[in-house]
Parts: C-alpha cells; structure tokens; sequence
C-alpha cells in the first residue's frame, strides 16, 4: 500500500508543479468563494488552516480584515522538540508568522497554541490540505501524519480543500487515517 501511496504523491506532486500563478490564484479563490458559502466555515468560533505551500490552494485569501472569515484563526506551527504541529491563534497572517519548520509560514514562536481539549472541541472547524482525495472523503498527505496526528479526537468538522484534479476515483487508506466531513475544490463542495 505504501507504494501505491509514494506514486500517487509523486504523480500529484507533478501536476501541481504544472500549475502556473494565475491558475492558482483562479482556483483558490473559487475555492475560498464555496468554503466562504458553508455554514461550518461562516459559523465557525474558530478556523484552523494551513499556509498555502508548493502550490496548494490558498485559503488565506478567505481569512482575514475584510474577508468572508474574520473570526479566530489558527495556524499550524511544528515544534521541533515534541515532532508534531501545534496550532495557535494568529490575528493576522502577515504580521503574526515566520518562515518556519520546512520552509511554511508559522505564527511567531511568541503566540502561545491552544490547549488540545480546546482544538479537539467541535467549536474548531478545520480547513485542511492534502496531495489527494477520493470521492469517500479520504485523503492522502504528504506521509509524515503530522495531520492525522493532530485531527486523531477532533469532533470539529474536516473540510479538505483540493483542487478538482486531485480528486481521484480512490486513495489508499489505513485505519488510523482521518476521513473529511467535506471536500472543497474549485469546481465542487462534496459531503460525507
């Protein structure tokens, strides 16, 4: 299985690299309008999503001033003594990150994470990225778990956010992997 999961990420990985600028942009802000139109996302206390990295889709272009989410956002920060990603509260995503652990914004070491009985609530939807994802709500990431890790207890609804070709017919999935509640892409929102 693991074979199967190294080629996909290296075809996904491929494509994503064909991706030019504009298209990206395009996309993600397609992509922001659907998750802008979710209740899970307009109603949510709090929002935890990613910094757009190696051409994913951006959803900083739904959070912020002015912006369909201005609520509580958190961002993933890698720390490197315990090996895994904290999440922590930024107010604003040029202001309060750094380059961090792989090359991906972070907010400042500063901003202290929340608590794990606070992230793990159902108050806390998340927006989460992936190389793929299929059509049962599975999804396959880079294969370090790090977001498997973090989501393991995690009673907030998972929305995936993808562009329409990385969703394929079926990716190969293991127990401890976490399903998506819903998936966003450019083109569609799918619920599970």
């Amino acid at each position: 299985m693991e074979s199967d999961k190294s080629s996909i990420r290296r075809q996904m990985r491929k494509r994503r690299r064909c991706v030019d600028a504009a298209e990206n942009q395009r996309c993600s802000e397609l992509a922001c309008q659907r998750l802008a139109e979710l209740g899970e996302v307009a109603h949510a206390e709090a929002l935890a999503v990613y910094a757009a990295t190696d051409g994913e889709i951006d959803v900083g272009l739904l959070i912020g001033p002015g912006r369909a989410y201005d609520g509580r956002t958190l961002l993933p920060r890698f720390e490197s003594v315990t090996g895994r990603y904290r999440m922590v509260p930024v107010g604003d995503l040029a202001t309060d990150t750094v380059v961090g652990a792989y090359g991906i914004l972070e907010p400042d070491p500063g901003l202290p994470a929340v608590s794990d009985s606070e992230l793990l609530s159902e108050a806390v939807t998340w927006l989460i990225p992936g190389v793929a994802f299929d059509l049962k709500g599975n999804r396959l990431g880079r294969g370090a778990g790090y977001y498997d890790r973090m989501l393991d207890g995690a009673c907030g609804p998972k929305i995936g956010v993808a562009f329409e070709w990385q969703m394929l017919p079926a990716v190969p999935a293991e127990a401890h992997d976490v399903r998506m509640d819903v998936i966003v892409t450019d083109r569609r929102t799918l619920r599970f």
